[in-house]
């Protein structure tokens, strides 16, 4: 049995919302947790960022943000 989503979509027996709230998951949880394992940060919160329908776009442009312009504290020298 094949099932096709985006025919399913065309065709109007899944709703756009649906679609969206299956593939953009599949799409946004990696993206995210190669820039949290990257830049250290924790991957939970990633994963479950990722698995939010229609928020997960947003924080996945956090992600991004964040690995642009976050800058680690550097460690105070014992002088």
């Amino acid at each position: 049995m094949d099932i096709n989503i985006f025919q399913m979509a065309r065709e109007g027996e899944i709703t756009a919302f649906a679609l969206v709230a299956i593939v953009g998951p599949l799409i946004v949880i990696p993206i995210q947790l190669l820039i949290a394992k990257l830049k250290g940060f924790r991957l939970m919160p990633a994963v479950i960022s990722g698995c939010i329908p229609m928020i997960n776009q947003l924080t996945l442009l956090g992600y991004i943000l964040v690995a642009i312009f976050y800058k680690k504290p550097k460690a105070a020298s014992k002088e």
